[in-house]
């Protein structure tokens, strides 16, 4: 053991050799000689106050570094810079203290008043023809560039004489879309059977699909309608199906692969 004094108390007190450097007998000690000897410019971490402006009183005030983001000298100033001013009502002239920003009257009475003596500017709405059936009607402004049918009906009827052969956007020039008469419904079902009612991209039954699975063909040739060139497909799938084709075509081809394996 090893005798050492206190630099606080001046006691001796014993440590064993691996506490050489201890300097206090005790914590109390520590903390005694801590508070009187490490505290303020003494504190190694000690930085000088900043002097800031109070943004409501503008009176000066000191503060730490650590808060230098601070722009008010007590709550008491900040409260009331927070606290909404008193203002003029927008009808009647009268001062008044608002219970919360964006309040412009002094009453329900002054808004009312005010509010009937406004005008306001009223577009009115355009006039169109329906170039399927010829009838009027009117729409608002800002749909008047948009709308150019008078219902639903007559815009699936212009759909389906105008947008259709060449004039559709998924037209494939030399594609024959007519299916042959083999394909059937009687087909359709025997190859749902084959599939166990299961899409075979994502594996959704044909209950959760909430209508009957589709039957796509994985060459894109209508005319083929041998069973190994059909599948099941949900409704989503099939119609993931119609774009990249070169991509879809791989990877049925990958599972007749797998089928004829197994």
């Amino acid at each position: 053991m090893i005798t050492k004094k206190c630099q606080q108390c001046g006691k001796n007190f014993q440590v064993y050799p691996y506490r050489k450097n201890a300097k206090f007998c005790s914590q109390v000690c520590c903390g005694n000689w801590k508070s009187e000897n490490t505290t303020g410019v003494n504190n190694p971490h000690y930085k000088e106050k900043i002097i800031k402006k109070c943004k409501n009183c503008g009176k000066t005030f000191t503060t730490f570094p650590s808060t230098s983001n601070r722009k008010f000298c007590s709550m008491v100033c900040w409260k009331d810079f927070i606290k909404v001013k008193a203002i003029k009502c927008k009808y009647c002239g009268k001062t008044f203290q608002p219970p919360e920003k964006g309040r412009k009257f002094c009453s329900h009475e002054c808004y009312e008043k005010w509010e009937t003596g406004q005008t306001y500017h009223y577009k009115s709405p355009v006039k169109k023809v329906c170039p399927v059936c010829g009838k009027v009607f009117f729409v608002a402004p800002y749909k008047a560039e948009k709308i150019c049918y008078c219902s639903r009906k007559c815009l699936g009827e212009w759909r389906a004489e105008n947008i259709r052969g060449k004039n559709h956007p998924c037209y494939i020039l030399g594609l024959d879309r007519k299916y042959p008469l083999e394909f059937d419904s009687h087909l359709k079902e025997q190859i749902r059977f084959r599939d166990h009612y299961k899409c075979q991209v994502c594996g959704c039954p044909q209950i959760e699909n909430r209508r009957a699975l589709d039957v796509h063909h994985k060459d894109y040739d209508k005319k083929n309608c041998d069973w190994d060139n059909l599948i099941s497909l949900c409704q989503s799938c099939h119609v993931r199906t119609n774009s990249n084709r070169k991509y879809w075509k791989t990877y049925f081809k990958g599972v007749l692969d797998e089928d004829l394996c197994t």
